[in-house]
């Protein structure tokens, strides 16, 4: 039953995706649609003329209003779906397949990248965060603190051999490790592996400041985690969400944003060659889909299907 609930529940999701991705197509490039409708009712008419001049009955029960109507609304069904945008986009640089799509970074395989402060140790973070999300499934497949527990025993092995400031922020709270920017580790649970990376200056929910990161330190991070991604990623491919949105306070638009991160990408893959023998894919969440259109991200960077 949860199975048949689970696949109703993709399914609906599946159809919203299908009609929203062609509707914003069609909302922001008009132009594009009203040419194709008129392009689609020439070729129908084209096409049903000849024939009606063969087959008489056709041309008497297909005529006057009611023939118009009809052309001119399957020519805007098919034009509506026809000027979808794309959720993906794919391309190769250096011998290194690059994926640029929509989906859930959770649900891609390999390595899956999760931008933290570097308050690495925080646990109270705010709950839309993809760290507050790792906590949660190690929260979820033990029993209350003894999940949280397991959460921070996997980090402190992670972070054995990483060197950090001892800071005290909060009386209450006591010394607390702050990490240099852009440290990074693997944290295993399960089969599950995440490349956790130091990008913020706090994830701690009701602390997050309006400079919480800026452009040159994102960039800063993002080389030093690609680093430690071609050390770990042994064949793996590896899953990045959009960097340097939501919490980090920086003043870019999705677009900027994407554009940085894959400019860091390309140029480690120059500077250091190869990172993975598997896919490097940015996954992008759902509510960036009327701001970032792939399809001119695609042509404005020349990059092929």
């Amino acid at each position: 039953m949860a199975g048949k609930v689970k696949c109703v529940g993709e399914n609906q999701m599946n159809l919203r995706g299908f009609i929203s991705r062609r509707y914003i197509g069609a909302r922001q490039n008009s132009t594009a649609l009203i040419v194709g409708v008129f392009t689609i009712y020439g070729i129908i008419w084209a096409v049903l003329e000849p024939i009606m001049a063969i087959v008489p009955s056709v041309n008497v029960s297909f005529s006057g209003w009611d023939r118009f109507i009809i052309l001119i609304s399957v020519s805007l069904v098919i034009g509506f779906f026809s000027i979808k945008r794309p959720n993906k986009v794919k391309f190769r640089f250096q011998n290194t397949t690059v994926i640029i799509e929509f989906g859930d970074l959770f649900l891609q395989p390999g390595i899956r990248v999760v931008p933290v402060s570097q308050f690495m140790h925080e646990l109270d973070v705010v709950s839309t965060s993809l760290q507050a999300i790792v906590i949660r499934r190690f929260v979820d497949d033990y029993e209350g603190m003894q999940g949280v527990s397991k959460y921070e025993a996997a980090l402190n092995e992670a972070l054995s051999d990483k060197s950090a400031q001892k800071i005290t922020r909060f009386e209450e709270k006591g010394v607390e490790r702050f990490y240099p920017l852009g440290t990074s580790v693997i944290l295993r649970h399960a089969d599950e592996s995440y490349l956790f990376f130091a990008v913020t200056k706090t994830e701690l929910k009701g602390h997050i400041p309006p400079d919480n990161c800026d452009s040159s330190k994102l960039w800063t991070a993002l080389r030093s985690m690609w680093d430690e991604a071609r050390i770990q990623s042994r064949g793996k491919d590896i899953n990045i969400p959009l960097i340097g949105s939501g919490m980090t306070g920086i003043n870019l638009s999705p677009r900027r944003i994407l554009e940085l991160n894959l400019l860091s990408l390309l140029s480690t893959l120059v500077e250091n060659g190869n990172i993975t023998t598997g896919v490097i894919r940015v996954v992008l969440h759902s509510k960036y889909f009327e701001q970032i259109n792939l399809d001119q991200f695609r042509r404005s960077w020349r990059v092929p299907n």
